[in-house]
């Protein structure tokens, strides 16, 4: 009988290497650590172990940053976000229990947990703290530092999807408040006092509750958004109408006004309401029911990159949390493909059969992905073809085949 123990995170620490560098305080170093039931002994044994790692990394390739170290039962992933800082997670493997005439035996299951996967979900831990808090090197204060650390990250690590620019922050932030996160409800509790997706008649998710009767602005979060080495402060006002959410990102030097928030309000609402109604009924003609569809469907997974415009059948639910239409050995299959796109140039295809009959297909087009599982037994890579040139024309209108 066998007994599979999934994947789970050892660890999760933020450290300068700059700081604590005599004898006897190299604690100081610590900005961040999880889980607080490590001492501080082992807190400073597994940073010690990560800082020899990356300086004795940086005799082979001086050039380039170490990122992921491999050991039998553990993946340990680094990040540098910003000079002499380090953001660090370690992942143990999942692994298979077997037991044999009464002897138990541990095989690590090293594949199933992907580089690509989990060096995004470490780099979105600090994008996502970058966009609320700014840099670490902004906070000059290491014991204020510390604290804004404290407050983000203690909720809990989080997943995260992929593409770390401001527009995709903020998307995953949304999604994440909107199907319960729990980190994320909590870090507005904390931090923004506010709920995204609340139900509420009121216009303004940040900003006056009732623009009638209200004295004060409320709360209005700041964010920082980066671009050219720079970064700028800015108010976050979300105003919403129906099913949509409309940031608004104003000069954080500004200042705001009951009077604003109601010239915003005259504003937006006639012209809002209107076009949410009509998208909403373009989109309910589009929506495809994975569940509705046959067992031997295609399923396929579309995200363009510039727009974030994305489209599944492979995920039976929009939370995107494990129940899924198709073997799970396909949706590794679909990440690796994803690892390797960027060897490819703008255009690209890849074609793989699985051992179970799957044929998986990748289609990369400029900064489109196109990702199908097929489960056809006696096809050729013809029949795959024409199968998921079908599924390209009917769902995509062909566009891997009109280059931008």
């Amino acid at each position: 009988m066998n007994n599979k123990i999934e994947a789970t995170l050892k660890n999760f620490f933020i450290f300068n290497s700059l700081l604590g560098r005599k004898e006897g305080e190299e604690f100081q170093k610590i900005l961040y650590y999880h889980p607080i039931s490590d001492v501080t002994d082992v807190q400073i044994k597994n940073v010690g172990l990560v800082e020899g790692i990356i300086q004795f990394t940086e005799h082979f390739k001086p050039s380039r940053d170490v990122s992921l170290m491999h050991t039998k039962k553990t993946r340990q992933l680094y990040f540098q976000p910003e000079k002499n800082y380090w953001v660090v997670m370690t992942i143990y493997l999942p692994y298979i229990i077997k037991t044999k005439e009464g002897t138990q035996t541990e095989e690590y299951l090293e594949d199933d947990v992907q580089d690509n996967v989990y060096e995004t979900v470490l780099k979105q831990a600090y994008y996502m703290y970058r966009l609320f808090w700014g840099t670490f090197e902004n906070i000059k204060d290491i014991g204020t530092l510390k604290m804004t650390l404290e407050i983000f990250y203690k909720a809990e690590q989080r997943g995260t999807q992929r593409y770390a620019d401001h527009l995709s922050v903020l998307n995953q932030y949304f999604v994440a408040c909107k199907h319960g996160n729990g980190a994320a409800r909590r870090l507005n509790a904390q931090k923004l006092s506010f709920s995204i997706y609340r139900l509420t008649s009121w216009p303004f998710i940040t900003g006056p509750s009732n623009l009638k009767l209200a004295k004060t602005i409320g709360n209005i979060p700041k964010v920082h958004l980066f671009s050219g080495g720079k970064h700028e402060e800015y108010h976050f006002v979300v105003y919403r109408a129906l099913s949509c959410s409309v940031c608004l990102f104003i000069d954080g030097k500004s200042e705001l006004t009951l009077d604003l928030f109601k010239e915003l309000d005259d504003f937006i609402s006639p012209k809002l309401v209107p076009i949410v109604s009509d998208v909403a009924e373009f989109c309910s003609k589009q929506v495809i029911t994975p569940s509705n569809l046959p067992e031997n469907a295609p399923r396929f997974i579309y995200f363009n990159k510039l727009n974030l415009a994305y489209k599944s059948t492979v995920h039976l639910d929009n939370k995107q949390t494990g129940n899924i239409a198709c073997s799970k050995e396909s949706l590794m299959l679909m990440a690796d493909m994803n690892s390797k796109f960027p060897s490819l140039g703008d255009y690209g295809e890849t074609i793989v059969k699985t051992m179970n009959d799957y044929w998986i297909v990748g289609k990369k087009s400029n900064s489109r992905e196109f990702y199908v599982a097929l489960q056809q037994k006696y096809s050729s890579i013809n029949d795959i073809s024409d199968e998921v040139k079908k599924v390209c024309d009917t769902e995509l209108k062909g566009i891997f085949f009109h280059p931008m």
